[in-house]
């Protein structure tokens, strides 16, 4: 894909700004609608037929209103009436319509980016982008709403507070995510550390020993990446149990001890390293044992962190093999341990959104600062020669 000219570029800026002032200057979360909606349906009962705006400036006369429609204050117009009064101002009006404005002024700058940007590639990658960076975007900004901002209904795009760190607290002191964090990282260093050694030696051995019928089975060992995780869960949670390793941090790892995809991204970069040098290092008296660890896992250190990385993530989100084989509280990884957390503390949301966060933000914090590293090593990788 060619680079952005400066036209998509600022198409593009205005694009985003169109989206941060919409979604900053959202109205229709604000209380005063909610109150000024239902001051309007109690005004409609007695005869006075009022618009949202002129409802929200009549909402100090809320109380006044009691008097002259014959409202008793234990009823439940009374009651709503009282609350109007005691937490609405008609002041709250002007700020409601201001922000509907800026909202339907970003409403069009962003309508008219899209319009812009319509003979452009970059068009649906940009909404796509958008589409997919908004459910991390709310879960984050959910972890630090208070529980009366998570059931008001329509519900805030911005908390009140983003320094609201209770949400986090109370999670971590009502499960042991400390535990947790440290099954999730014991299992995803062991589980990275075996793959790496047995990578290495698989893809140096497919890529310079040769032996009869290495071609052959290498391609088996291709073919076998179509058979799905799914259909060997059982055989593997069979041997798993027969070895007495149920509820242990050692069944997560053992299933994972080698990889036939890194294998092979491993051994097409081997195979892209010149056989002279290889010659050369037999000749300098080097075996290889020697030429592996001292020349080539130094020169494909790129293709080796991406296969790090890739693991990493795999292991760190790893939820139905865990599923099936942890029981015990006290050996749960993050994943799992986030379902019988959501099932804890019921319908409240904020906690789940804050315990979410924790688990997703260590490997979505890698993939940022390593997306390239990654889409780089993949390419070097899956390329021959």
């Amino acid at each position: 894909m060619r680079k952005p000219d400066m036209k998509t570029i600022i198409y593009l800026a205005l694009l985003l700004a169109g989206l941060l002032i919409m979604i900053f200057a959202y109205p229709f979360s604000m209380p005063v609608g909610s109150y000024a909606s239902t001051y309007q349906k109690i005004a409609k009962i007695h005869g006075e037929d009022l618009t949202l705006f002129e409802a929200m400036q009549a909402l100090d006369s809320a109380e006044a209103k009691m008097t002259e429609w014959n409202v008793n204050s234990t009823s439940d117009e009374g009651a709503k009436l009282l609350g109007i009064a005691a937490n609405a101002s008609s002041a709250d009006a002007g700020a409601y319509k201001t922000r509907l404005v800026v909202f339907c002024a970003g409403l069009v700058i962003f309508v008219a980016a899209v319009v812009l940007l319509k003979k452009t590639t970059y068009l649906l990658l940009t909404l796509g982008a958008i589409f997919m960076v908004f459910p991390f975007y709310w879960m984050i900004s959910s972890s630090f709403k208070t529980a009366p901002e998570m059931n008001r209904f329509p519900p805030n795009m911005l908390p009140e507070s983003w320094t609201n760190f209770s949400n986090y607290t109370e999670a971590w002191h009502t499960a042991p995510f400390g535990k947790y964090f440290f099954n999730s990282i014991f299992v995803c260093v062991c589980s990275v550390a075996v793959v790496m050694f047995t990578t290495v030696l698989a893809a140096f051995a497919f890529s310079r020993l040769r032996f009869p019928g290495r071609n052959l089975l290498f391609t088996l060992l291709l073919s076998m990446m179509m058979v799905p995780f799914e259909l060997l869960v059982i055989t593997n949670y069979q041997t798993i149990t027969r070895l007495g390793m149920r509820d242990t941090l050692a069944a997560l790892i053992l299933p994972f001890t080698s990889s036939i995809f890194y294998t092979y991204i491993l051994r097409n970069f081997f195979d892209s390293v010149p056989d002279s040098l290889y010659y050369s290092s037999q000749v300098d008296g080097a075996g290889n044992w020697q030429y592996l660890w001292k020349v080539m896992v130094p020169i494909a250190s790129p293709s080796l962190v991406t296969i790090i990385l890739l693991n990493a993530m795999a292991s760190w989100n790893s939820f139905m093999w865990p599923q099936l084989v942890i029981s015990r509280d006290e050996v749960r990884t993050l994943p799992w341990a986030l379902v019988t957390f959501t099932t804890e503390v019921g319908i409240k949301y904020e906690l789940i959104m804050a315990g979410a966060t924790m688990v997703v933000m260590p490997m979505l914090l890698l993939f940022l600062f390593a997306r390239k590293q990654i889409v780089r090593g993949v390419a070097r990788g899956g390329i021959k020669g």
